[in-house]
């Protein structure tokens, strides 16, 4: 689900407390040639190719160093008005 950022802060859920985030919740990014390194809690490691996702590839390498997560599970760029969820990152659709 891919949604447009919005300056309602108040429809941004913020999560305070570790013990509410999601079982699968992002920590880092980074990209690596033309991979999108999602670093998620526990360890793992996610490789998504840049080619899906045409408005992150479209920035370049230092716009795509500002980003920004959002309680684990939402990923937006400062100049993108996108907003990624770790569903759509991974491949899953949500009805």
């Amino acid at each position: 689900m891919l949604v447009k950022k919005s300056n309602q802060l108040s429809s941004v859920r913020k999560i305070h407390d570790k013990k509410e985030l999601p079982a699968l919740s992002m920590i880092k990014v980074d990209f690596v040639k033309d991979t999108m390194r999602i670093f998620l809690r526990g360890g793992r490691i996610l490789f998504v190719p840049v080619n899906k996702f045409p408005e992150i590839k479209k920035l370049s390498s230092s716009q795509r160093k500002s980003y920004h997560i959002s309680g684990g599970i939402s990923l937006d760029f400062d100049e993108s008005d996108e907003v990624y969820h770790l569903n759509e990152l991974l491949g899953i659709e949500l009805n």
